[in-house]
């Protein structure tokens, strides 16, 4: 994932200024000796300085093309402080410059055209110049390769979680607490209801309970037990 609202811009060009210098300086170059040590240095600084500025995670991909930029820019840096510097070396190396010309006359196999040429470099101080061109070819390779190793390794080194959601608040400071229910108060007279309205409906039924009919329609009457029937036949038998 990549900040939009963060340009590499800046940390490369800050880095690449401090390699570029760095690079650019006799004696203080003598690093990049060991590695280019001064062109990961920049590298590393380039992401340091785009990890602060991002809100997001950095990708290697990301770190990669952060290096590209800081490796071109410390080329083209390196190049335009050397520059003057090799022009001076030239002309205060002139006495070595007129021994390589006077070897070059002396040689027979060297074409002349040749040697009219490298005169002419020599005293127009093109001879610097293109050895500042082909330093700088050299140098947008070099310093671009190792620059994306120093940025890589910065992303390493310095990545944090970025992107990851914010933990959630506490519940006390975004849900009102709500105060207890009274007791014995809603739960009482819930319960009251309940029992009188059960009383109720058993009442109710004990009343609404009709008395039970015979099948023809009347009102039931309790059911006396019937007499013996008589015995006939003894009445009607006379005394012997």
């Amino acid at each position: 994932m990549t900040d939009a609202s963060v340009s590499k811009m800046r940390p490369a060009l800050i880095g690449g200024l401090v390699l570029g210098v760095a690079s650019g300086i006799p004696f203080v170059n003598a690093l990049n000796c060991a590695c280019c040590l001064w062109v990961i240095i920049g590298g590393v600084l380039a992401s340091y300085l785009y990890l602060k500025e991002s809100t997001v995670a950095v990708s290697y991909g990301d770190a990669a093309v952060l290096g590209l930029l800081t490796g071109i820019v410390g080329a083209v840096i390196s190049t335009v402080v050397s520059f003057p510097i090799t022009l001076l070396f030239n002309i205060g190396g002139a006495s070595e410059m007129q021994e390589a010309l006077e070897q070059l006359r002396s040689n027979p196999d060297i074409p002349p055209e040749f040697v009219e040429f490298f005169e002419w470099m020599v005293e127009s101080g093109m001879l610097g110049a293109g050895f500042s061109v082909i330093g700088l070819l050299f140098s947008l390779l070099v310093f671009a390769l190792f620059a994306m190793l120093g940025a890589i390794i910065g992303v390493a080194v310095f990545q944090k979680d970025k992107g990851s959601a914010p933990p959630p608040p506490a519940a006390s400071d975004t849900v009102p607490s709500t105060p207890p229910p009274p007791s014995g108060g809603t739960g009482g007279a819930s319960g009251g209801g309940a029992s009188s309205s059960s009383g109720a409906s058993s009442s109710g039924r004990g009343a609404a309970a009709p008395p039970s009919s015979s099948p023809s329609g009347g009102a039931a009457s309790p059911s006396a037990p019937s007499p013996p029937a008589a015995d006939e036949s003894s009445e009607d038998k006379p005394d012997s």
